[in-house]
């Protein structure tokens, strides 16, 4: 019977690591900043917090 071995195990890829939180550093900054920009946007744009753009059915 042949037995297979076990997969050198390598370091963790830390540029991989780096690079995913640097992208989610920098999509929770954007998101942080649009939720503060917000109520500025919608009273500039004169519309309510429940109003929809565009709503796929308008509605009779």
């Amino acid at each position: 019977m042949t037995t297979i071995a076990p997969a050198a195990q390598s370091a963790p890829p830390t540029r991989d690591r780096r690079l995913l939180l640097g992208v989610f550093a920098v999509l929770g900054l954007v998101m942080a900043i649009w939720g503060t920009r917000m109520p500025a946007v919608q009273s500039a744009a004169n519309l309510g917090p429940g109003v929809v753009l565009c709503s796929p059915h308008p509605r009779p």
